[in-house]
């Protein structure tokens, strides 16, 4: 019998330092009827050469050589010369457990999904620590309620979400998807937003999907990287956040989807607080009265008060509760303080 086709779409910019061990791991896979699309994002560091290399190694590889111009540029450019049954985003910092996607095209041949979100571990400092999507301990299918709450999801948390995760379901990681059902709809990853682009694709995704299974199964290391995106300094992080929150609200009232009208909120509140410790805190070019004054006439601007009357603790992580108490009482003096001396003892 034939084995079914992966692709495993990799988007790959600046990695060299971890490139390699991503790379390994999926050659070596136990399951061996694979495509690997390196996308490399217009890389100005080894990263090119070691796609080279790899690629001169297995036939399995292909490299695709782009111009800048951010990670879902290069992820569509993987969906686009995709083969496979099955799509798998390997994000190029992390790596696959040996036996991972074996794992997963066995939960799909025998469960007939069209998207199956697979449990992780988080690693830090070499160390894997087991973390979950959700709660429950067995395979579980999600029913159309239950879908509006993986949009939820998707975007903050939902009830069913495991407590303390390091990741939502809105990455792209660790799922397995169908891909004509990506490619009868055309859904992509949209184009010139530098984060949060994978929550906007994964809500197109979990809107047409009509099977979705969740399988404690952990196939996925997702690490932890002090000098990702999500953790450096970003002066155009508020640019970013009007896009993305743009995005979701006209994706909300395109779809008539009232009931996610409060998520909407939430995440306007927690863009703000992650705005004020990369964009404003992290900045070293102002002084401390000016930042404070920043932090001010942008709560203002977006009208964060508005986004209280929404306001759900239950949505938020313990760090993001006390940024927004400060934030909902408009001490932003210390506000600042408070995100300062946490990123003086991150």
């Amino acid at each position: 019998m034939l084995e079914t086709l992966v692709s495993v779409i990799v988007p790959v910019y600046n990695s060299e330092k971890y490139l390699n061990d991503c790379l390994e791991s999926l050659v070596c896979q136990t399951y061996q009827t694979i495509e690997i699309i390196l996308a490399d994002d217009g890389s100005d560091d080894k990263s090119i050469e070691i796609c080279e290399k790899w690629e001169l190694k297995d036939s399995r590889i292909q490299l695709l050589r782009l111009k800048h111009e951010g990670v879902s540029n290069a992820r569509n450019a993987g969906l686009s010369k995709a083969n496979g049954k099955w799509v798998l985003f390997v994000d190029s910092d992390d790596y696959l457990k040996h036996d991972a996607i074996e794992g997963m095209v066995d939960s799909a041949e025998q469960l007939k999904f069209d998207l199956g979100i697979f449990d992780f571990y988080r690693v830090f400092e070499e160390k894997e620590k087991t973390d979950s999507f959700y709660v429950y301990d067995d395979i579980h299918f999600f029913d159309d309620e239950e879908k509006k709450e993986l949009l939820s999801d998707c975007i903050n948390n939902a009830s069913f979400s495991s407590p303390g995760r390091s990741a939502n379901s809105g990455v792209p990681w660790a799922k397995l998807y169908l891909r004509e059902c990506i490619a009868n709809k055309g859904l992509n990853f949209p184009y010139g937003i530098k984060r949060m682009q994978d929550m906007l694709f994964n809500l197109q995704v979990i809107d047409e999907m009509t099977k979705i299974a969740y399988v404690p199964k952990s196939v996925y290391c997702y690490r932890y990287n002090d000098d990702s995106a999500c953790t450096r300094y970003s002066p155009d992080f508020g640019v970013t956040v009007e896009q993305v929150l743009k995005s979701l609200k006209d994706y909300i009232e395109i779809k008539k989807y009232s009931f996610l009208e409060q998520d909407y909120h939430i995440k306007s509140i927690k863009l703000f607080l992650e705005w004020v410790r990369l964009s404003v805190v992290a900045a070293n070019d102002k002084k401390v009265s000016e930042k404070i004054a920043e932090i001010r006439n942008r709560a203002e601007v977006v009208h964060l008060s508005d986004d209280f009357a929404y306001i759900n603790y239950d949505k938020l992580n313990t760090p993001q509760k006390v940024g927004a108490f400060f934030s909902h009482m408009k001490w932003w003096c210390i506000l600042y303080f408070y995100y300062f001396v946490g990123r003086a003892i991150r």
